[in-house]
Order: C-alpha cells, then structure tokens, then sequence
C-alpha cells in the first residue's frame, strides 16, 4: 500500500515545478517582444532617429501581428469548415507572438549584431533621458548591465584584424571574416584642433602660443610628461639601426634610468615610423607590420608601431605585451574600431603606451591633401589606466589594467575626452555619458581644477562650420571651479561639441575632449 503522506510532498514538487516552466516560458514570450522594442528603438535613439517608429514597431509584434495572423488563421479555418482545435487561444497567441518575434530579432541581431549592441549599450536607457529619480536609477541600471549581457554577440561579430598578431610574425589576418558594419582599418592617430581666443565674437590673429609650462619629469609620477624628444632619440647613428639587437643595444648604452630608456624608445618609434596612410587607404596593410619590416621601411600602422616597440622592448630587457582592441578616433564613435598598442613592466609596476597615436595624425591640412602630419606626444605614454582606459579597450580584460576591469558597454559610454583634459585637472561633471539627445540646446558643466580658460564649439558631426558656445564662470552657490557651457543647436542633426582650453584667455586654444550631440527639437 502506497503511504500517501509520502507521495503528497513529491506531488507538490512536481506541480511546483511544472507551474515555473509556465511562468518561465510565458515570460519568455513576453519579454522577447520587448526586447525587440528595445534593440529597435535603442537603434533609433542612437541614429537621431524616430523612436517612436521603433516603438510603434513594438505594438505591431506584440499584440498587432500576433493578433492578426490568428484573425487570418481563423478566417481560414471558417473558410473550410475546421471547427475543431488542439490549442487554445490563447496558447496560439504566445507560440505566434514567439514566432514572429524570434524572427525579427534574428533578422536584426543577424544584419546588424554591432550596431544593435552598440545602439543598447550606449542609448538602451534613452527612454529616461532627462529622469534621474529613485524609479529612474535602478531601471537605468538594470538596462544597462542587462545590455552588458550582449557583449557576447559584439565580440563574436567583431573580429580585430590585429588578433594574435603579438607573436613576431607581424602578419595582420585577413581571412573571409563576415564584413563589419563600419569599417575595421585601424583607427586613425587623432590631430588636434587648435582655436583661437575670440574678443566680442573677433579673432584674436596675433594671439601667442599657450604658455603653459611643461611639467617636469618625475620617477615617481612619469605621466604626464613634456613632449619633448628624448635627446638621444635623434642623433641614433646609422649603423646602430641595422637590427633590432643593435638599436636596441644603443638604447641600453645611452639611457641608464629604466623609465628614461623605455621613453627614448618609444620616442625614436614614435618620431621615425610614419603611419602608411597609403596601405591603410588600399587596405594593402595587412603583411607590411612585422618589427623588422617596419624598421627597414619606416612606415606602419599601429600593429607596426606596436611590434616595433614590442620587439625593441624585449631585446633592450624590458617585459612587454603587444595588446589588440579597440580605441576611438577621431570621429566620436562610441566603440571604436581595431587598434593595437603596448604595456611594458618597469620597475614592478605596468605601463600601458600607445606610440602609434603619440606619432602624429593622419588627415588633409589643406595644402598637402590626406596623409600623416608628424605630431608627437607623450599623451599615452604611461598614461593612467583610467585615463588611456577613456578611449582604448582591450580584447583582454587584463590589459585594461584597471582595480575594477569596466565593461564594454561602460567604455562606449565614457564621454571621450582626451588625456590632457585629464592632465590639466580638468573633470566633467555633467552630461556623463558619449553621446545624448537634447532639443534645442545642450548643457555642459566642468570642474576647473587647473584654473585654465575654457571655449567650446559645435560643430555638425558630416562637416561644417563652428558655432562658439556660450562659456560661463561659476553661478551663484557653485564651487569657484566650476564652469558652465551652453551651445545652441536650433536644427535637428548630428553635432559634435568640442572642448578646448589654454592657460592664458588670449592665446591659442587646444583641444582635449568632444561629446556627441543628437539634436532633435
């Protein structure tokens, strides 16, 4: 006889267990819906375009679609006289809701997988633009670790042609990887937009060259640190670049001091390897990075500069990784495009380095054309992790660096603000994000930790003329550092608002940051 006492506790188990599969999967249906509402409309956010389309989109596969196939379905069944039904309505309705919504996410993540992280990682909260409450907090959070979650896809979309190519071979793949949807070259080394100081809206012609003092070189604290050449690093004699051992065994014999040694490598790199703008604009580049190439030809991209550094590193003792990723150029992208660079351990503690962008840019200046315009910087030698971190993210979480590695969708929304914003004490208190929506203005507030003179500028993000924005001194009750930034944008379109700053008020400006600005009044 069986014991019933024994049997009731397993029943109910069973029963329980059966009744979270149908919640399980009547949640499921109904979140795929919203999720497809969400990528479409994160996507309509993030092109300035109208997410109320998106959204509209989302009532048409759920309920509109859903319902419609089942009112065609029933009209045909009528038709021939089937009165008799295995499901229920409203079973129907959950497996064609699933259905459709299954395809059109498949369909979107399929032609777009990186634009639709993309769009969610930096725009899946748009709907509580302008809401910074105790509801609107936790929603805000919960959306975006939950477009996190889609990391996944983007890496497994995107693929760096620079992936492994840390081995000395040098060679840049070039398989029949599927097509990216924006271009996977390696992004461009940024120049820098210089402004003069305006007097009542005149120019200010004869303004002088910032006069801001170099900082001083510190064992202790080597970054920042003057752009300035190493004195060695120009006068390497001939026969020393015959090889890699030889460089690098001049570079040993002429700088006892580990930090100073590494920087005069990284500035002969950075001062004689001019980027291959040719190869990069054919796409030709692909076997061309290997060290010795690049030390025999004197131009590369940035997997060449990395290599050159890499190799020059570890024959001159030093521990150095070549690291793939992605970086932001120029343009204000959120995620950035492939790119490689550098960390090297000196004296116990690891460096990230970029030489590549401390060589120079790549651009037209008007009266050669397009080609690389030698710059060079110290901007990302040595820089902080939180400060290279702004706009470099590697394939590796290790190589960030950082106490606390950030997420991929955390990158695409740090505003991209360049290193010397941060070196000269600079911080952006509002907005926090790369890229926001605004109707006919835009606010901007900075804390002014270096006391430096501010101007800033929006321009339209395909090209155009410079509008000068509004820049006020502290308000009433604000900190004496703080600064306030308005700029007009009466005209639906996409802007960038540059930031420029020097530490005189009449003299020329430099710039160290931009925001994207989607303007939709």
């Amino acid at each position: 006889m069986t014991d019933r006492s024994s049997r009731t506790p397993r029943s109910l188990r069973a029963r329980a267990f059966i009744g979270a599969l149908k919640l399980g999967w009547i949640a499921f249906v109904i979140l795929t819906p919203l999720l497809g509402a969400w990528f479409s409309s994160s996507l309509a956010a993030y092109a300035n375009g109208p997410t109320w389309l998106a959204a509209s989109i989302g009532l048409l596969l759920f309920p509109g679609l859903p319902l419609a196939w089942e009112g065609f379905a029933r009209y045909r069944e009528k038709k021939r006289g089937v009165t008799k039904r295995f499901l229920t309505f409203g079973d129907r309705l959950l497996l064609r809701t699933l259905g459709i919504n299954l395809l059109f996410l498949g369909v979107l993540l399929a032609a777009r997988p990186e634009a639709g992280v993309r769009a969610v990682s930096a725009r899946g909260d748009w709907m509580l633009d302008g809401h910074d409450g105790a509801f609107a907090r936790p929603v805000r959070r919960g959306l975006l670790r939950s477009a996190d979650g889609f990391d996944w896809l983007y890496r497994l979309a995107y693929d760096s042609p620079f992936d492994g190519t840390g081995n000395g071979s040098g060679e840049v793949r070039d398989d029949k990887r599927k097509k990216p949807d924006k271009p996977d070259h390696p992004p461009m080394p940024r120049g820098d937009v210089m402004r003069k100081a305006d007097d009542g809206q005149k120019p200010a012609v004869d303004a002088p060259p910032d006069p801001t003092p170099e900082p001083a070189y510190d064992a202790q604290r080597p970054w920042p640190s003057a752009a300035k050449l190493h004195p060695k690093a120009t006068a390497v004699p001939k026969e020393a670049e015959a090889s890699i051992a030889t460089l690098a065994a001049w570079f040993v014999a002429q700088e006892a001091d580990p930090l100073q040694r590494f920087k005069l490598i990284h500035d002969w790199v950075a001062d004689r390897i001019a980027y291959d703008v040719p190869s990069l604009d054919a796409h030709t580049y692909m076997t061309k990075q290997q060290a010795l190439t690049v030390l025999q030809s004197r131009v590369g991209v940035c997997a060449g500069y990395a290599q050159l550094l890499l190799e020059l590193g570890k024959a001159a003792g030093y521990d150095v990784e070549y690291v793939t990723g992605v970086a932001k150029g120029a343009g204000g992208e959120v995620d950035g495009a492939g790119h490689a660079w550098n960390t090297v351990k000196i004296g116990g503690t690891r460096y990230l380095v970029d030489a590549t962008w401390d060589a120079g840019s790549v651009g037209d200046d008007g009266k050669t054309g397009r080609g690389f315009h030698k710059g060079y910087s110290t901007e990302y030698l040595f820089a902080p992790p939180d400060v290279f971190g702004v706009d470099h993210y590697p394939d590796d979480a290790k190589h960030q660096l950082r106490d606390k590695p950030i997420t991929r969708g955390e990158f695409m929304r740090l505003p991209q603000m360049r290193p010397r914003f941060f070196a000269q004490r600079w911080k952006l208190l509002t907005p926090d994000r790369s890229q926001i929506t605004v109707r006919d203005s835009v606010e901007v507030t900075l804390e002014n930790g270096g006391k430096r003179f501010l101007l800033a500028d929006v321009v339209p993000a395909k090209g155009g003329a410079m509008v000068p924005c509004e820049v006020r001194e502290p308000r009433a009750g604000d900190p004496d550092t703080a600064m306030h930034v308005t700029c007009k944008v009466p005209v639906r379109g996409d802007y960038r608002l540059l930031l420029f700053d020097a530490g005189t008020r009449y003299t020329t400006y430099q710039s160290m940051g931009e925001l994207s600005v989607l303007a939709n009044p």
